[in-house]
């Protein structure tokens, strides 16, 4: 039998390779939150006391910090373990954009404090830390999640607090 040649088969060609550079371009990374942005913050750690608890049942004793990109870390512990995780792409955007908020508070105004009165359990304690990605410089802010009105500060330390609550593993 002989082969079948047409006229169009370069226009196949060309068609399929236009085709596969569209799609190409559909993909995206993955990464939500503006993935050719730079970041502003590289990390924010929530750091707690419980003075009345044992420490396996403190929620967050430990730590619990979150890279810019989701990722999450709990630990180590007092026997050295640690577990990791991701977040939603949704709390990734939620955190994303209050993590912004608050280092632009931060560059205007580097010597920034949690709004007051705080309302403080006795015996109980809770920091925020943001890492700055520009400098690597740690900004703590010291029990944010309540009292006052709701600043750029709490809504960061509340989605975090949320953050702990959900992922953070006790006992631990």
């Amino acid at each position: 039998m002989k082969a079948f040649k047409s006229h169009l088969q370069p226009f196949g060609i060309i068609y399929l390779a236009a085709s596969l550079a569209l799609l190409g371009g559909c993909g995206g990374s993955g990464v939500s939150g503006g993935a050719d942005a730079s970041p502003t913050w590289a990390k924010i750690t929530s750091n707690r006391s419980c003075e009345a608890v044992n420490p396996p049942y403190c929620r967050g004793l430990y730590g619990f910090s979150i890279a810019h990109d989701g990722s999450y870390l709990i630990g180590p512990n007092a026997v050295g373990q640690s577990i990791s995780g991701q977040i939603t792409a949704a709390e990734l955007d939620t955190l994303t954009a209050q993590g912004d908020a608050v280092v632009a508070l931060i560059n205007a105004a580097p010597n920034t404090v949690c709004p007051g009165p705080a309302i403080i359990v006795p015996g109980v304690s809770s920091a925020i830390t943001v890492r700055l990605a520009s400098n690597n410089r740690d900004y703590r802010f010291d029990n944010c999640a309540n009292g006052g009105p709701p600043s750029e500060l709490q809504k960061l330390a509340n989605t975090v607090d949320a953050l702990v609550a959900k992922y953070y593993v006790i006992p631990f």
